[in-house]
């Protein structure tokens, strides 16, 4: 990773950790060394919304689809509160 790029993924990872929404995955750490950048974000029983479609395909109402975009838009609007 080309040092402009590394810094610019640290900044984000300094901003990142001091989100606090529950549709966002909180990331709990961040370590660089010579070589490598790690992330340690929290774990995730979610599924992608791809497999959930596919899963409740005939079940899948109004008012699930309702439930995640509000999900998703709730988390937007933080971020964008953030001016992030």
């Amino acid at each position: 990773v080309k040092e402009r790029e590394k810094r610019h993924l640290l900044k984000n990872a300094m901003e990142y950790v001091q989100l606090d929404h529950p549709n966002i995955l909180r990331l709990y750490e961040f370590e660089e060394t010579s070589s490598h950048l790690g992330f340690i974000f929290e774990n995730s029983f979610g599924v992608p919304f791809s497999s959930l479609r596919n899963l409740f395909a005939e079940n899948f109402s109004e008012f699930l689809l309702w439930n995640y975009a509000s999900q998703i838009l709730s988390s937007l609007s933080y971020l964008h509160s953030l001016s992030l």
